[in-house]
């Protein structure tokens, strides 16, 4: 197994094993330590390359053989494992329209109820997404597959999946939008979206994709709160981002969570580099939205950032000055 799988697979083991115990998801410390640079280059480079791979084989999920045959399936399965088609869909094993509501019904209750884990919830996802495909069926059910699909790969922190699921909303948004003479922002959730859209391509620096939806909907709360964490990141306005970091919903705040070794990472270097005295570790911990401060403490020896006094206390500032010389901020989370 590759060194990028097992890091993804553990991930994958960490969300199913927080998610099942109704826990809210946190980093894993192998993938910080990616995002901060730990790793040696070659496992880093290894690693970007079977991203890579790991992106392409996503993009191939909703690929199939092009045929103009009108198919109506007669599957009537709720639940039904996802197959690589090879050659010509078989009706009878595509449910129609009406059974895939039920089956979407179906995957949600169980997911929020804890009764499935991520892997089965994704696979469910991946069959739906076929049958849609498969029949041409291209309508706000469509929308509302992809949205809750992405949705639950932001909260779970999968990414790769996330950017396909979105590539296909884009163009279901404008479609539907065409087709029914509507505004696109009455799509779907579309605008809800875009909200997160903002702070994720902030965070990965995509100035070109920001400014496709940085001016839309500027008096809806979801976008104004989303330009707010991002001209906080942008003006270095911490103690701001992490208010509004503890009072994001639940799949803001776990976009925000993906990224929050780099944050809390960054707002310690420039807590170090003002301030004079030292400073109170609890102050900090509370700061930096640690849930208590020995957590703030095994942070920060993990990472080897910052030096303690002898009681644990307080951080030196004089002795942590120079403990961020060598991270790279602009290769974090690429």
């Amino acid at each position: 197994m590759s060194l990028y799988d097992q890091l993804i697979q553990q991930q994958v083991e960490s969300i199913n094993q927080n998610h099942m115990k109704n826990k809210k998801i946190d980093y894993n410390m192998d993938l910080a330590m990616l995002q901060i640079g730990k790793l040696q280059p070659n496992a880093t480079t290894q690693i970007k390359q079977q991203q890579k791979q790991q992106k392409k084989k996503i993009e191939e999920e909703d690929q199939y053989l092009e045929t103009n045959m009108k198919i109506i399936g007669t599957c009537e399965d709720l639940e039904k494992p996802y197959f690589r088609l090879t050659g010509l869909p078989d009706p009878n094993m595509i449910r129609p329209e009406h059974i895939l509501k039920k089956a979407l019904v179906q995957l949600l209750d169980k997911w929020k109820n804890y009764q499935v884990d991520y892997n089965f919830t994704i696979e469910q996802f991946r069959s739906i997404r076929q049958d849609l495909l498969v029949q041409h069926i291209e309508n706000r059910f469509t929308v509302q597959v992809y949205e809750e699909n992405a949705r639950i790969c932001l909260e779970c922190g999968d990414f790769p999946r996330y950017e396909s699921c979105w590539t296909m909303l884009g163009d279901l948004y404008d479609m539907i939008s065409i087709s029914e003479g509507k505004d696109v922002n009455l799509i779907g959730n579309k605008v809800e979206f875009d909200s997160y859209r903002i702070f994720y391509l902030t965070m990965l620096n995509k100035q070109d994709q920001l400014v496709k939806i940085l001016h839309q909907n500027l008096d809806d709360q979801r976008i104004k709160f989303a330009l707010g964490l991002r001209e906080s990141y942008k003006c270095g306005n911490y103690v701001k981002l992490f208010k509004d970091y503890k009072e994001s919903g639940e799949t803001m705040g776990s976009i925000i969570n993906h990224f929050l070794v780099r944050i809390r990472v960054k707002a310690l270097k420039q807590i170090v580099k003002t301030y004079i005295s030292n400073i109170d570790l609890e102050y900090l911990a509370d700061l930096l939205a640690f849930q208590d401060v020995e957590s703030f403490k095994q942070f920060m020896q993990f990472f080897e950032l910052v030096r303690f006094d002898e009681t644990l206390k307080f951080l030196l500032i004089k002795q942590s000055i120079n403990a961020f010389d060598n991270i790279n901020f602009d290769k974090l989370n690429e």
